[in-house]
């Protein structure tokens, strides 16, 4: 049998409150961004440069995560449908701005338009992209 010695609490102004910035630590989001930066978006290792031409007309290179994903989808036994689908990953705190739908990103020297976008919470953001029909 396990017993854990929990502390109560009548009021929660007696719940103690730890002093993070006396003591040196650093929000999680902090080293997140450290990784995102030093490690996942390193062009060296995993990423990719991909150019980005927001509907405002700014453009920039982004530090991108490319993923030509594999879509397959199935109805009963006798119809199967698959597609290629471009998916990037970008790091939100290097972005211009907020991306939108629409904007142009040049991938591996392929025009494609923003159709969706999905942040994950933690500091990245997910594009879904459709091939630029000017471009084939």
């Amino acid at each position: 049998m396990i017993s854990l010695n929990v502390p109560s609490y009548e009021n929660i102004s007696e719940i103690p409150t730890p002093y993070l910035t006396t003591i040196g630590v650093r929000p999680f989001i902090d080293f997140m961004e450290e990784d995102l930066e030093d490690i996942i978006f390193d062009t060296d290792c995993f990423a990719e440069n991909v150019s980005y031409i927001h509907t405002t007309g700014e453009t920039a290179i982004y530090k991108s995560l490319v993923n030509n994903a594999f879509n397959s989808a199935s109805v009963g036994m006798e119809i199967t449908s698959s597609s290629r689908e471009m998916i990037i990953r970008l790091q939100e705190s290097k972005l211009l701005r907020e991306p939108k739908n629409n904007d142009t990103v040049t991938v591996r020297g392929i025009k494609y338009n923003v159709t969706d976008k999905q942040p994950d919470g933690v500091g990245t953001v997910t594009l879904h992209l459709i091939r630029d029909s000017k471009s084939e």
